[in-house]
């Protein structure tokens, strides 16, 4: 684990542009595509609920992001069991 780690932090100092940091590198380069759809949903809401005044809207964002993390975790899994 700390060998990819300290992988990725050399790849992020190859390949990041001048004034990008790791939260948007990683998002932009690594993360899988599903997690990039999360990020922009939850800013969306966050967006709508500032707009609209939504009461409850932190805890859909939770709640969104706990579905979406579950989803995640269950397709590394079946890609997981499918590769053996």
């Amino acid at each position: 684990m700390v060998e990819k780690f300290k992988a990725l932090i050399e790849d992020y100092k190859v390949t990041r542009n001048e004034n990008e940091d790791f939260v948007w590198w990683y998002v932009q380069r690594v993360a899988p595509f599903n997690l990039r759809y999360v990020i922009a949903a939850v800013l969306v809401l966050c967006m709508a609920a500032i707009y609209f005044n939504i009461k409850y809207a932190l805890t859909t964002v939770l709640v969104l992001w706990v579905i979406a993390a579950t989803i995640t975790i269950a397709e590394w899994v079946y890609r997981k069991r499918k590769q053996k």
